[in-house]
């Protein structure tokens, strides 16, 4: 049964997550931040996109902040996740990991359920779709005022 309910989270997780994301530690993979240069005199300010397939630090810290406001009290998906990783070390096989921190969790947590995890990964999509929406709408804003202001001239 255990087996089983770690199985579909791997499964849930793996489609949730294209490339995984971890807590970043401050002043580490800086490389290929969005970064605004200095403005002299009619020079615009310049914008250097990440390079393809780098990670925006900046971004990555905020995604982090954004899910850990809005973590659930006991144990939820990101809990159960990060008691996934900390078993890397003692535990090559993932899938033995997935079902060890399942069995070790439902042990201190007798309510914990395979649904319920389902919902808190459900509910952490949701929460990082709305920060891509808000942080959509900021890059539309700001290109309409670059617009507006680059037809004065």
């Amino acid at each position: 049964m255990y087996e089983e309910d770690s199985e579909s989270l791997k499964k849930k997780e793996e489609k949730a997550e294209k490339t995984e994301i971890q807590q970043p530690v401050d002043g580490e993979g800086q490389k290929g931040v969005v970064t605004s240069g200095g403005t002299s005199g009619s020079q615009a300010n310049q914008v250097t996109a990440p390079k393809e397939g780098s990670l925006d630090q900046n971004l990555l810290n905020k995604l982090c902040d954004v899910l850990d406001e809005n973590s659930e009290e006991g144990i939820d998906y990101l809990k159960y996740k990060r008691s996934v990783d900390s078993l890397k070390t003692f535990q090559p096989d993932e899938d033995m990991r997935f079902t060890t921190a399942y069995i070790s969790l439902k042990a201190t947590n007798s309510t914990l359920t395979k649904e319920y995890l389902l919902q808190t990964i459900d509910k952490y999509l949701n929460v990082i779709e709305q920060e891509r929406k808000v942080g959509l709408e900021k890059t539309a804003e700001a290109v309409t005022a670059k617009t507006a202001m680059l037809l004065q001239f």
